[in-house]
């Protein structure tokens, strides 16, 4: 998840919470501009919670991990 990526990374939103030390309850993007899907902390770690950007970027490390793993094991 977001959280787990470096800053260059991560998404502002997850970058705000993490500064925060996970003492907000909702997304930071939504806090700000209301462009957050569901407004839910998205540091939670729950996939169903996460914003279109976070779930996007997750997806997106998936599918390099994936590569990774599968370049590995074809060598």
């Amino acid at each position: 998840m977001c959280w787990k990526t470096t800053i260059e990374e991560r998404c502002k939103s997850c970058d705000d919470l993490l500064r925060t030390g996970f003492k907000l309850d909702k997304c930071a993007e939504y806090e700000e501009k209301g462009t957050c899907e569901n407004g839910i902390r998205q540091l939670s770690q729950r996939v169903e919670d996460e914003c279109k950007k976070c779930r996007e970027l997750r997806e997106e490390q998936e599918r390099m991990a994936a590569l990774n793993a599968l370049r590995k094991t074809g060598k």
